[in-house]
């Protein structure tokens, strides 16, 4: 009976593996799961956009707010995964394997993208500022190396044009990063506080 639990959870440890990793997958493209977790990583940063205008509506902020929840669970429940399917790997066997995954860059980008500020939320802070919500915030452009997880995976338009395609996605990609970036550092420049209305939100910035 025990030999049997353990060779369930062998099999299922090294489904979500393959379903996980990309290089694991054996064939081009991404799982349903690493999907999710793009589209994941997406919406995260159109939320914390969204969480910087000043004209949200009321109830379209706490719906935001609960999104944001859920996001960060998501992100939380990848993680806790990710450390239990990555004795799959060789190289982070064991306990000892499992410690030096912990310290790798995407496990720390991981971590980063929901730790920080799952705690902030957990916890009361009536004499905190905005100011420090807001950098928690920001250490979710951290999720950006999530994304980097997932490139070279990426096999969108076809056969005959997918060495050029790769290059496009990848040069789109940096493209977009670089915008969103250049936004959110111009927005608590220039906007944030006593600044100027026209870069009062990330939205606004991105625009601009």
């Amino acid at each position: 009976m025990v030999a049997h639990q353990v060779a369930v959870q062998a099999g299922l440890r090294h489904r979500l593996y393959t379903e996980l990793e990309p290089s694991a997958r054996g064939r081009p493209g991404l799982s349903r799961t690493n999907v999710a977790l793009v589209w994941l990583v997406i919406a995260s940063f159109i939320v914390f956009a969204l969480e910087t205008e000043p004209d949200m509506p009321a109830d379209a902020s706490i719906w935001i707010a609960w999104i944001n929840l859920a996001i960060l669970a998501a992100f939380g429940v990848e993680y806790v995964v990710r450390l239990w399917v990555i004795g799959e790997d060789p190289r982070y066997r064991g306990l000892g394997g499992r410690l030096r995954y912990i310290f790798t860059p995407y496990a720390l980008a991981d971590l980063a993208a929901f730790l920080p500020e799952l705690l902030w939320l957990a916890f009361a802070h009536p004499e905190a500022n905005d100011q420090t919500l807001m950098f928690l915030r920001v250490l979710r452009l951290v999720r950006l190396i999530k994304l980097a997880r997932f490139v070279p995976a990426f096999d969108v338009l076809g056969a005959g044009m997918r060495r050029a395609g790769s290059q496009l996605v990848t040069a789109l990609a940096l493209a977009l990063a670089l915008v969103y970036v250049s936004a959110v550092a111009l927005y608590f420049i220039e906007g944030v506080g006593e600044g100027r209305a026209e870069f009062a939100s990330v939205v606004r910035s991105v625009w601009w």
